[in-house]
């Protein structure tokens, strides 16, 4: 860890994500409103939003409006905007600053900073210290943060309070749980099964599609243990706290512990499924399949082409374990069928709304990235250098224009002639109160970027040029 730059890696990470933060991100305000009703209304109802601008993405129950997802994403950020409304609601309310719209921004910003963008940061950075210790290569360790936090789709929803990316940071601490858990300072089994128990029950708080990886990681466990299975208790004991407390959630809002938030939004708003043959049915489900894998529309290995190299990696060197142990590359292996089987189980019309890429499937994708990188070799450099340029174009351009597409290809192109863009000056120019219409005349994207790069030059530049030590 000495040789490896994980603090500046983390903060360079960190500070990108912030620079590039998308307000009024789909999907997001319903966490916004969440985390503002249990800091300032001490309540999960969402009642006191109906008149806002940003609410929507609700389920009405009993004449009440809660969100209609797992409560997870937001919980996580309660703390943090807890901590600044204290100092927030000391302002005057008369001065611009209490606008509904900076009030909202604010929360989202705070809670986006401490949830989304550090997690998958982090996380990204353990992932290549992971490659690191593995491969004795500080180049690929680099690369593996890269490859994740910049070049994936990882990029796009860690600049917004999103469920997808906090799954997929949770998943990356999962695996080095698993196979290396030395890095988190973990030294017990029974820690280790404890803390992993404890992360996949609090990522079924956030969102379902966990579960894929949930499933295979108990089969490995189950595996592994089979000669002493009563040693997966603590496991168990690792699950109960966030199981309750979601019940818990569930019982206070829906008045059923098992009843959640997705199923009445389900039952609610479920899209009556047309009748057809089961051939049909089975057309449709691989047909969603094919978008989430090589679509433009979402496809895994047309967003990041690069990993079309690294599953050519990973089942060419099936057999071999220089940078992976037998059980290891059988767990990405089979995180990959969970994940394909879990898109073939949705029904069609559950995956008409793709937003950017394949979000369903992201806890796979930092798989993918390692394999990549710990595999890159000659005489795959020219190839693979040219598939990583594209993936980081293809993802810098969602996470600069922050807009919903169903076909990165135009996207892509739009982007290329657009030039550099940062989400927040949409806001600024669009969603600002009448208070501040002067400040977005004064920024520009040319000076963000400059203010970006210089940032990062005072965070590696003693990295590159160390200063002399002291003879004295």
């Amino acid at each position: 860890m000495k040789n490896f730059p994980v603090g500046r890696l983390f903060l360079t990470t960190w500070l990108v994500y912030l620079f590039h933060f998308r307000h009024l991100a789909a999907g997001s305000d319903r966490f916004v409103l969440l985390v503002r009703a249990i800091v300032e209304q001490r309540t999960f109802r969402l009642d006191a939003y109906q008149t806002s601008p940003f609410f929507g993405d609700v389920v009405s129950f009993q004449g009440h409006y809660y969100s209609n997802i797992n409560p997870g994403a937001a919980w996580l950020g309660v703390p943090f905007w807890a901590i600044a409304h204290f100092f927030y609601q000391n302002i005057p309310p008369a001065s611009p600053l209490r606008r509904e719209e900076i009030h909202h921004f604010l929360t989202h910003f705070i809670t986006t900073a401490c949830t989304s963008s550090l997690l998958s940061a982090l996380a990204g950075v353990l992932l290549g210290l992971w490659a690191y210790q593995r491969s004795k290569s500080q180049w690929r360790g680099i690369l593996t943060v890269f490859l994740y936090n910049f070049c994936s789709i990882a990029f796009f929803y860690s600049t917004r309070l999103s469920q997808n990316s906090l799954i997929a940071s949770l998943s990356i601490f999962v695996f080095i749980l698993l196979f290396k858990p030395q890095i988190l300072k973990v030294k017990s089994y029974r820690t280790q099964l404890f803390c992993i128990g404890f992360i996949l029950a609090s990522g079924l708080v956030i969102d379902l599609t966990i579960v894929p990886l949930a499933g295979i990681v108990l089969i490995l466990l189950f595996w592994q243990n089979r000669n002493y299975w009563l040693v997966l208790r603590y496991f168990l004991f690792g699950t109960i706290a966030p199981l309750l407390l979601l019940l818990f959630y569930q019982y206070l809002c829906f008045g059923n512990p098992f009843l959640s938030a997705s199923n009445v939004f389900l039952d609610q708003a479920a899209i009556p499924e047309p009748s057809v043959s089961l051939t049909r049915q089975l057309f449709q489900r691989f047909q969603s399949l094919f978008t989430y894998l090589f679509s433009p529309q979402a496809g895994l290995f047309i967003y990041m082409p690069y990993l079309t190299l690294a599953m050519v990696y990973l089942l060419h060197h099936n057999r071999q374990s220089l940078y992976f142990k037998h059980n290891e590359k059988r767990y990405i292996l089979g995180v990959f069928v969970a994940y394909s089987a879990f898109l073939l189980a949705l029904p069609a019309s559950y995956l008409q709304y793709t937003l950017f890429g394949c979000r369903y499937i992201l806890p796979l994708v930092p798989l993918l990235c390692l394999t990549f990188a710990l595999h890159f070799r000659p005489p795959h450099y020219h190839l693979g250098i040219a598939l990583i340029a594209l993936g980081f174009l293809i993802n810098l351009a969602g996470a600069q224009q922050g807009y919903d597409t169903d076909n990165i290809i135009i996207y892509t192109l739009i982007y290329i002639f657009r030039g550099a863009w940062f989400p927040l000056l949409d806001w600024l120019q669009t969603g600002l109160p009448d208070d501040f219409n002067a400040l977005p005349s004064v920024l520009n994207p040319s000076g963000i970027v400059f203010l970006l790069l210089l940032m990062l030059i005072v965070i590696w530049w003693p990295y590159f040029f160390p200063y002399p030590k002291s003879r004295g």
